[in-house]
């Protein structure tokens, strides 16, 4: 479904009074989700993930939700705890209908929409009843709760399978009936006879396993998904991390598995989405890395400190995973550091603050310059040595009081210099994000975090520091300085060559942007020198001192450029991207990419193939 049916019914949603944001559409070539837990390249459950931290954005403006849904594809999620909502999620059809029989009720008439397996239906949350999210809410009927921290995916958009949400009945939510708020507050067990039990036992629920894989098998699909999303609940509710999980929920699924005489077989990609969704749903509050190997520790004959090459090769994405950024438009990759670097008053320090205010999981804070941030799992660790007090007062201008008790959750901050020079003890850097809990590290400065940075040897053991942190799942930041001018001339080009240090600074680092102009300018220039996928920009840059964001003032829109009668070629797109009369062969190279890309997209076509002997170039022109 495309943007004007989503966004007609995300306006009418909200002028029903409820509070709607942005979701994952499965029409997208990849998942636009940004759960704290969820890989966008090998999403399994699309069209589900929201797009934005939806219990702090989630709108009922419609100017703000005109912005989101205009544009790429956009499933629509309804926040039900802000929209004062609670929703009946019926995975099997006609399960909720059964349900209400078998105590005697009925289902009242109330705001139904059809969903790709089921029916939601809406309820008025009643003021005396607290409920949030419950899984297998009903015994074993296929039926979930979705109250106080949950989301449901809206009328109008599509589900994976190709069908359309759709509204069924029409009327406003009904109140909560009453026969259903006691079913939920009495503590429901599986059917008399079942083998599956409970799974409140051992420190991480796992003692609960041989005795699932030692039960009867069923071919109840009901049985089947509470069996499931309760053991994953339990799974998540103890922070097991997800790879030990992963193996632990597949045990089960083999003990759930039917066979293929069975009129509904479940699949393991089937089931591990059950899991992915359990752990998007319910983020633990704290997550940390995995603990790493101690070189001098004696780990016996059979521990191996190696990967298998098969794993190392296959298991990584093909692409890189953005942190920050969307598709191949990454500034932050992860497992790869990214450096901000400029002069003295460009911004460094306020692109940095925004960005770990976006991996903290606010809202406010969810893109920056136009690029989605993915929250972290963790906390953010802020390394403030280079003028703490002025870190604080740019902190300031982007938030209030009425933050602070989530800033102590999310933010740590180190304050003045680190406690050892970080190039010297190349493991101080990691054993501070552990201490801090932070999965999320902003170094501010790198000229304070090591002493001597023109120094190839204090480079080469800075980088070491950081590849230690990196490879441990931490995501790194870093601000930095540029060298100074020969002579104090400068140059019209920006190149990676202008920062200060050894060149394994930044060889070391996967991504290097450079801001260009004059101390408190206004508006400054952002280069992408340095790239994990395709190159951003160069853009425009306009600080607002007064709340200290930064957005996108100007940046050169090939396709308007291209609407010439003649078409443009890559000089003609060249000068325009990169504002010079003369530019070089690699800006022509970089044009051209980008315009094959528009083309591949399908927003631009070729009206002239290039040939060399004649010297006539090719030329590209809107659609």
């Amino acid at each position: 479904m495309t943007g004007p049916d989503v966004l007609a019914s995300a306006i009418e949603l909200a002028r029903r009074g409820m509070f709607v944001f942005p979701v994952d559409n499965p029409e997208l070539a990849r998942c636009a989700g940004i759960g704290r837990t969820h890989d966008p390249a090998t999403c399994e459950e699309r069209g589900k993930h929201p797009c934005v931290s939806f219990t702090k954005a989630a709108s009922s403006d419609p100017h703000q939700i005109a912005g989101w849904f205009t544009g790429n594809p956009r499933n629509v999620g309804v926040a039900c705890g802000l929209s004062n909502l609670v929703v009946v999620d019926e995975d099997v059809l006609g399960d909720f209908a059964r349900y209400a029989a078998s105590v005697g009720e009925a289902v009242p008439d109330t705001f139904t929409v059809q969903t790709g397996r089921g029916q939601h239906f809406y309820f008025r949350a009643r003021a005396d009843v607290d409920l949030g999210n419950v899984e297998g809410a009903l015994k074993t009927y296929g039926v979930n709760i979705r109250g106080r921290g949950g989301y449901v995916v809206g009328p109008g958009s599509l589900h994976a399978s190709g069908a359309l949400y759709a509204v069924l009945d029409d009327r406003d939510p009904a109140p909560l009936p009453a026969w259903l708020v006691t079913a939920l507050r009495t503590p429901q067990s599986a059917s008399n006879g079942s083998p599956w039990g409970t799974f409140e036992v051992g420190p991480r629920g796992l003692d609960a396993v041989p005795e699932v894989i030692a039960g009867k098998r069923d071919d109840s699909p009901g049985e089947r998904h509470e069996v499931l999303v309760r053991y994953a609940c339990s799974l998540r509710a103890r922070d097991v991390p997800m790879r030990e999980a992963e193996h632990l929920f597949k045990l089960v699924w083999h003990r759930c598995e039917q066979p293929p005489v069975c009129a509904t077989p479940m699949t393991w990609d089937e089931a591990k989405a059950q899991l992915v969704d359990v752990y998007e749903r319910y983020p633990v509050k704290v997550h940390r890395p995995d603990p790493q190997p101690n070189p001098d520790a004696d780990d016996g004959d059979d521990a191996s400190p190696f990967t298998p090459g098969g794993s190392f090769i296959l298991d990584t994405p093909a692409s890189p995973t953005p942190i920050w950024g969307d598709g191949e438009d990454v500034l932050l990759a992860d497992g790869e550091a990214l450096i901000i670097a400029g002069p003295q008053g460009l911004g460094k320090t306020s692109l940095a603050q925004q960005l770990a205010l976006g991996r903290c999981g606010f809202g406010e804070y969810a893109d920056l310059l136009g690029y989605p941030i993915k929250p972290g799992e963790g906390r953010v660790l802020y390394l403030a040595m280079d003028r703490p007090r002025q870190v604080a007062r740019s902190f300031r201008r982007m938030v209030g009081e009425a933050w602070r008790a989530e800033l102590d959750e999310h933010l740590s901050v180190w304050q003045g210099p680190p406690p050892a020079d970080l190039a010297k003890h190349t493991g101080l850097l990691l054993d501070l994000c552990r201490k801090a809990d932070a999965d999320t590290v902003v170094v501010d400065s790198l000229k304070d975090a090591a002493v001597g940075l023109t120094d190839d040897e204090v480079g080469a053991s800075y980088n070491r520091a950081r590849q230690t942190a990196v490879t441990a799942g931490v995501q790194l930041v870093e601000c930095h300085h540029n060298r100074k001018l020969l002579g104090g001339v400068k140059t019209e080009r920006r190149t990676i060559d202008d920062l200060y240090g050894s060149t394994w600074l930044t060889s070391g680092a996967g991504s290097v942007l450079l801001l260009s102009g004059a101390p408190g300018d206004p508006i400054v220039g952002l280069h992408h020198v340095k790239q994990p996928a395709s190159e951003v920009g160069p853009l425009k840059v306009i600080h607002d001192h007064e709340t200290g964001r930064s957005t996108v003032w100007h940046s050169t829109d090939l396709l308007t450029v291209a609407t010439t009668p003649g078409g443009i070629s890559a000089v003609d797109a060249a000068r325009a991207l990169f504002e010079t009369d003369k530019p070089t062969a690699s800006e022509k190279e970089k044009a051209r990419r980008k315009l094959d890309r528009l083309v591949r997209d399908g927003l631009l076509r070729v009206t002239q193939e290039g040939n060399v002997a004649t010297n006539q170039p090719k030329k590209w022109r809107s659609l």
